[in-house]
């Protein structure tokens, strides 16, 4: 296995700290496309990653 540490949506904003976030901001990874036809199949308790996308300030 591989080790991994599981943090709150909190914590992963803090990673982002100094940076400026890209909209649509942190989101659950499903919320990244909602007009992909797969993403409304999922409920969020389904997803356990969060997206992301910043540049330096």
């Amino acid at each position: 296995g591989l080790p991994f540490q599981l943090r709150t949506h909190t914590q992963v904003e803090r990673l982002f700290d100094g940076l400026e976030l890209i909209e649509p901001g942190l989101l659950l990874a499903h919320h990244w496309r909602p007009d992909d036809d797969r993403s409304t199949t999922l409920r969020d308790a389904q997803v356990g990653i969060y997206g992301g996308v910043a540049r330096k300030a």
